[in-house]
């Protein structure tokens, strides 16, 4: 999950509080309506936020500063770039079960049962 708050934006709906309940964003493209282009990324990984310029972005400001490489930010950090600013509001690694989630699952049900299926798969 990732909340932000955009005091600048091209587009006067975004401005505001924002909640995702993802843990990765894209600004610009398909993401958030910022530019046609991809300009950066968002992503949650082991409990940190970490904030990644793409190729289109030149560079950007975190919390005034000059950067153009990949940073680790924290709550109340104000990132700008373009035609966009927004503050880190708050965020935690958001997990959605996949495939691989269920599989595991199921294998464990046929261990906790000794399950005949498992001398078949050899396990």
């Amino acid at each position: 999950m990732i909340q932000l708050e955009f005091t600048k934006a091209p587009n006067e709906e975004l401005l505001g509080l924002w909640h995702w309940g993802s843990s990765y964003l894209t600004f610009g493209g398909k993401g958030v309506p910022v530019s046609s282009v991809e300009l950066a990324e968002i992503e949650i990984v082991k409990g940190e936020i970490l904030f990644k310029p793409l190729p289109n972005l030149e560079f950007y400001l975190i919390n005034g500063k000059r950067s153009t490489q990949p940073r680790h930010l924290q709550m109340n950090d104000q990132i700008s770039f373009h035609n966009i600013s927004f503050k880190i509001i708050s965020f935690y690694e958001s997990h959605f079960p996949n495939k691989n989630d269920d599989l595991k699952a199921k294998l464990n049900g046929l261990k906790v049962t000794e399950d005949s299926l498992l001398d078949i798969i050899g396990l």
